[in-house]
């Protein structure tokens, strides 16, 4: 009997305890959506960081204002040490979905500063999509509009759905740390950009490569950045990024156009028919890669599609992607950059990790050609068969 009203003095006590705790309650904390990183003038990095606020306890909806506070520092602490005495509750970045180097930090390798951060401390996810600006990213965050937080959602369903598309890789930053420290895959990053907006008496719109586009929002994704391990050498487009996705074995689905030789204008919606099949040659230097798709054509005229798609245009489309594909192939390799994974597949030729590391394939990557080999076949005969 003793035993137990000790236990349960033990226990009240507890219960006192916690009531005298300070908790931190949700409508508390200032919640960093994203984090941009630029070069500082006084200091190494110029840190913005996009803080949401929650409402007062009495708003259900729990949504607030977001706003954009920027500080240099040459690590993330300091400059969060000088932005936390103007940002009212505590800074939470449990909700950070986005990193955005601009493109001055990408190409002189802030990202490996960054990466000696510890995502622990600031309990930050390490799944946190990486991007790079086309000029500085507090360019890139101010321009997201004035609803901040609803844009980045916004975002990142571009993101996804890009990436569904084939046109856009989506990079966190547990993969490219993966890619830079294994050194058999360089990373490829979103890039981003800035529009132009409407000039002064037009309508609110902004027009992005000749595609008119409305809600506020003059932020966009355009393409992919390329790195050689930590540092970005170089970028392209949408249409580039198609065929580099391609090569890496990740491209999912997209389209293309072209003008036949008895001067068709073909629209082809393509999807990956199998994964990407490689082969490396050591003895030869040589990489052969087979890439598999399937493909709906719709032409201007469509009456003779049923009779010279096996004995024309099969051959062509085929042909058409393989030169784009070794166009690329040549374009990432003298930047010295290995965006294909060719690094991955040679290793697999060593039996240990010593004897990898002893060849040290950066000396030999460039000596590598690669080869590729493409199927295209029709999803549907029947319904290109009819399309007349």
């Amino acid at each position: 009997m003793k035993r137990i009203c000790t236990f349960m003095l033990i226990v009240s006590s507890l219960f006192i305890f916690t009531a005298c705790l300070d908790a931190v309650q949700p409508e508390s904390y200032s919640y960093v959506f994203a984090i941009g990183i630029d070069k500082g003038k006084a200091k190494r990095y110029n840190y913005s960081l996009m803080v949401q606020t929650v409402g007062e306890k009495n708003d259900s909806s729990m949504v607030g204002s977001s706003e954009i506070f920027s500080a240099e520092g040459d690590t993330l602490f300091e400059a969060v040490d000088i932005i936390h005495s103007v940002v009212s509750g505590e800074m939470n970045f449990m909700r950070t979905s986005v990193i955005i180097f601009g493109s001055e930090v990408a190409k002189s390798g802030g990202a490996e500063d960054f990466s000696k951060v510890s995502f622990n401390s600031l309990r930050m996810r390490q799944s946190v999509k990486l991007l790079v600006a086309q000029g500085e990213a507090l360019d890139f965050m101010k321009n997201l509009g004035s609803q901040y937080s609803q844009n980045l959602t916004r975002l990142q369903v571009d993101l996804v759905m890009d990436n569904k598309m084939g046109i856009l890789p989506i990079t966190s930053f547990s993969i490219m740390s993966e890619n830079v420290m294994g050194g058999r895959l360089d990373p490829v990053l979103t890039l981003c950009n800035v529009a132009h907006g409407a000039k002064e008496g037009e309508d609110n719109a902004q027009n992005t490569s000749g595609v008119l586009r409305t809600g506020g929002m003059d932020s966009y994704v355009m393409g992919s950045a390329l790195f050689d391990g930590w540092y970005m050498k170089g970028t392209i487009d949408e249409n580039d990024t198609m065929y580099l996705l391609m090569a890496r074995g990740q491209f999912e689905k997209g389209y293309m156009t072209y003008e036949t030789k008895d001067k068709k204008i073909a629209t082809l919606l393509i999807e990956k028919n199998a994964d990407i099949k490689r082969k490396v040659d050591m003895k030869n230097k040589n990489v052969n890669l087979k890439v598999s798709l399937y493909c709906t054509v719709e032409f201007d005229e469509t009456s003779s599609i049923r009779e010279k798609w096996e004995e024309n245009y099969k051959k062509e489309v085929e042909e058409k992607i393989r030169l784009q594909l070794e166009r690329i192939a040549a374009l990432v390799m003298e930047l010295n950059c290995d965006s294909l994974g060719i690094g991955r597949l040679v290793s697999t030729k060593f039996y240990n990790t010593d004897a990898w590391e002893k060849y040290d394939f950066q000396e030999h990557y460039k000596e590598f050609k690669t080869n590729f080999d493409v199927e295209v076949e029709l999803k549907d005969k029947n319904i290109i068969t009819h399309m007349d």
